[in-house]
This record gives C-alpha cells, structure tokens and sequence, in this order.
C-alpha cells in the first residue's frame, strides 16, 4: 500500500469515526441542542481537526442521513428482481421501514429532526452528491415496483408511481412522526385511541388502497 492510498484509507476511518461521534452525540442531547464542540469532545479531536472534516452540522445531519438511506438500500435492493409481484414488494418495504423505525428509532428522531428544522440541503456540500444518489436508487427502486405491480395485475392502474411513491414516503415519514409522539397526542385528544399500532395500521390502509384486487391472497 503506498503512502497516499494509506493517508486516503486513514481519513476515511477518521471520518467514519468523526459519524459515530455525532450519532452518539445526536442521540444523547438531541440533535439540535448539540454542538460542534459536543461532536469535536466526543470525537477526542480539537475543533479546528473537525472542521477540516466537517463544515458544520447540517453536513454532519447529511451524512447521517445518507448513512441510513444506504441502510435502507441494502435491505430493499434485491426487491428489484427477486420475482415478487409488485405488491408483494410494497408489502416488504412497508415491512422494512416498520423494522427500521423499532430498532434504530434514534437515527429516525434525526432524520425527522433534521426534515423539520428548516435544513437546507446545499448542493455544494461535499457529501450532497452521495446523499442524492441514495436518494435517487431508493425513489426509483419504489417507482419500478410500483410499475410492476401495474403490469402484473397486483396493483391499481391509473395511479402516476412517481407521485405514488413520494406520497408513500411522504405518508410514512408522517406517521412515524406520529408514533414517536404518540404518549403526548393521547394525552391531548378529548378521546381514548391506542395509538399503539399506528405504523402496521398505517401500511395496511395503505396497501389495501393501492392493491388492485383485495380478494388476492
């Protein structure tokens, strides 16, 4: 290995480190009450080091960000071709996010964070071009799906899949908003709800509005 493949490989994993540091960070103070002082102590490195790693926060949300969406790919990639009918596959994915949801329930709480707290998402950032294209694979994979589903008679024709699949993301992101909250919404409705089995409830209406025959088994 030569010096500069060496040095390359060690800010990688200085990097990687630096990622760590800001979830644990992020998960124990919140991730808008935490610093970049909290992140630069956490990581055992001055502040100057951190910032020739990082910018500031929104890049340290970024990459957390696309660390989960590369989660999320690795489970739901073989959906494109393992010969599940396109419903059957929507079915997984809401199964994968359910999944996702109960056990990295503080990544969640970021990237929920990070949606509400007015980020701008800087095409300049070095990490944005990543971020898209994990973006981009996911959203294209839930579109492909979708088309599928059409052509096989498992799911409704006339629906647009790209205005489907951002509004499945969309529903999703809403619901799961609702579910880490849902002590706080009980005591506020005027009325007793188990909220309990808001996210399987949630995939089940959805599904069933999206299945082209609800007596398919």
């Amino acid at each position: 290995m030569g010096v500069a493949e060496r040095r390359e490989r060690e800010r990688e994993q200085r990097r990687k480190d630096i990622i760590d540091a800001a979830e644990r960070v992020f998960f124990g103070k919140g991730p808008l009450e935490a610093t970049m002082d909290d992140v630069a102590a956490e990581a055992e490195l001055s502040k100057g080091t951190l910032y020739l790693y990082f910018a500031g926060k929104d890049e340290l949300y970024l990459a957390i960000g696309t660390r989960c969406l590369a989660y999320m790919w690795e489970q739901l990639s073989s959906l494109a071709d393992d010969g599940r009918s396109g419903f059957a596959a929507l079915e997984r994915f809401c199964e994968v996010h359910r999944s996702f949801v109960k056990e990295h329930p503080d990544h969640v709480k970021i990237m929920l964070a990070w949606q509400a707290s007015g980020f701008h998402a800087d095409p300049d950032m070095p990490g944005f071009p990543e971020y898209q294209e994990n973006t981009l694979r996911l959203f294209q994979l839930i579109v492909a799906v979708i088309r599928r589903g059409q052509a096989d008679g498992s799911i409704r024709e006339g629906l647009d899949p790209a205005q489907c699949a951002f509004q499945i993301w969309g529903g999703h992101m809403g619901v799961t908003m609702l579910y880490f909250n849902r002590e706080e919404i009980g005591r506020r409705l005027p009325f007793e709800l188990d909220l309990s089995p808001l996210l399987p409830s949630f995939s089940e209406l959805l599904l069933r509005g999206l299945r082209a025959d609800e007596t398919r088994p």
